[in-house]
């Protein structure tokens, strides 16, 4: 009797599309930044978390006036659900735009747009599986090393040949269901700081208080 195979799956399967940030020089960027409100914000590859609790924190996202750029940035724009991946091995890192946006999210040229087609998986579940360690040495073996040979980074038809489990719902609950418990862990574990951070404060006032 033959053996069933697994259905082999690639980021490409189950993606609209990958592209690539808003391509600047330092000037032209120095240009746009502004501190006033525009209706659009910018964002860096240092803006991108290193871990996979939080999403992008668009509130702390720099502003940015596109109209001294004279072009139209409306294909460099991120929406909710979108995935931003760093195309540099630094290490590689990869965020999600959790909530909908007030303002516009211009994306630097170092950061790819993963819109994935969620009718066949969650984004988030991608995104977790992506900041795995399983996830994490997929990416390197696909990436190439660049000119100075210190540094891998990974193109855009690269990534799309990235192989990932299959996909199955199943699949997609169990990781949902192991990061609540993460989240949940970590959760305890902030309270249980702030628990100890009353305390001592309270001593503090105490002992501030008898004198």
């Amino acid at each position: 009797m033959a053996v069933k195979r697994k259905k082999v799956q690639t980021i490409g399967d189950i993606t609209l599309s990958i592209t690539r940030g808003i391509q600047l020089t330092a000037s032209q960027l120095s240009e746009c930044l502004t501190e006033y409100e525009t209706g659009y914000r910018y964002v860096t590859l240092s803006d991108l978390m290193n871990n996979d609790m939080l999403g992008l924190k668009l509130s702390d996202l720099a502003f940015f006036d596109p109209s001294r750029l004279g072009r139209d940035v409306s294909p460099f724009c991120a929406e909710k659900d979108t995935i931003l991946f760093a195309k540099n091995d630094t290490p590689f890192k990869v965020d999600i735009i959790s909530n909908k946006p007030e303002d516009k999210l211009v994306i630097g040229g170092n950061i790819y747009m993963i819109t994935v087609d969620s009718e066949k998986v969650k984004p988030q579940c991608l995104r977790y599986w992506l900041q795995s360690e399983e996830g994490m040495a997929r990416l390197r073996s696909a990436a190439s090393f660049a000119g100075n040979g210190k540094m891998r980074w990974i193109s855009i038809k690269s990534l799309e040949g990235v192989i990932i489990p299959e996909m199955s719902v199943e699949f997609q609950r169990e990781v949902i269901e192991k990061k609540i418990k993460c989240y949940e862990s970590r959760m305890k574990e902030i309270l249980d700081d702030v628990r100890l951070l009353k305390s001592d404060l309270q001593d503090l006032v105490d002992q501030f208080d008898n004198k």
